[in-house]
């Protein structure tokens, strides 16, 4: 998801999610499905940081065998070895994407949270009107 599509979320999510008095019952009708969209949403992009995960892993483990033994210099040391894996360019791309794809699925995770939370919030208003109007 590039930065642009992230915005574009974020927008999105927060249109979703607004509700006001006058359309709480019609917002909690909708709470399911758009609960299901984000959901579905944030499978997709778990899945794609997990691939992230693996397909660093298997960058680490590449370089790992780069540094250890074709290395111009003898690293003795495993920490040796992983500092430069840290410093070595493609690495840290891999980790930056990863990083950003992690704050994306964090995002979504907290979307779902939020949608539950709204379903309680908008239950507990509903039912605060009807007791005010004295329909219990």
């Amino acid at each position: 998801m590039t930065p642009e599509d992230f915005k574009k979320l974020k927008k999105l999510v927060e249109k979703d999610l607004k509700w006001e008095k006058e359309t709480a019952q019609d917002k909690e009708i909708q709470l399911s499905g758009l609960y299901a969209k984000y959901l579905d949403a944030f499978i997709t992009q778990a899945n794609i940081r997990r691939k992230l995960e693996l397909k660093r892993e298997r960058l680490f483990g590449k370089l790992y065998h780069k540094y250890k033994f074709e290395f111009q210099f003898q690293l003795d040391s495993k920490s040796e070895v992983e500092s430069y894996i840290k410093s070595d360019e493609e690495y840290y791309e891999a980790s930056l994407e990863l990083v950003n794809q992690q704050m994306i699925t964090d995002y979504l995770e907290e979307v779902l949270k939020e949608i539950n939370t709204i379903g309680f919030n908008i239950k507990d208003y509903i039912e605060l009107e009807k007791l005010k109007r004295g329909v219990y």
